[in-house]
């Protein structure tokens, strides 16, 4: 029981000295919260899309799988 708790209290001391010592650990919070957020409105507005509406997705950075905009405009 005594390791138990001394383990428990080691890692507690880490996260918390992790959230002292860097922005990241609360970066990483913050930003699961907010896509939580996005993805529950998004889903609540889809309904209100116009049928009319297209989808274009450009590549702006080729280095960058992630470096993409995606463009709404009337089809």
């Amino acid at each position: 029981m005594r390791k138990w708790l001394l383990g428990l209290l080691a890692a507690a001391a880490a996260i918390a000295v992790a959230f002292l010592l860097s922005p990241w650990p609360s970066v990483y919070i913050i930003r699961a919260i907010f896509d939580k957020g996005v993805a529950e409105a998004s889903g609540k507005l889809e309904k209100h899309v116009p049928a009319t509406v297209s989808l274009h997705t450009l590549h702006y950075d080729q280095a960058d799988s992630d470096a993409v905009l995606d463009v709404l405009r009337p089809a």
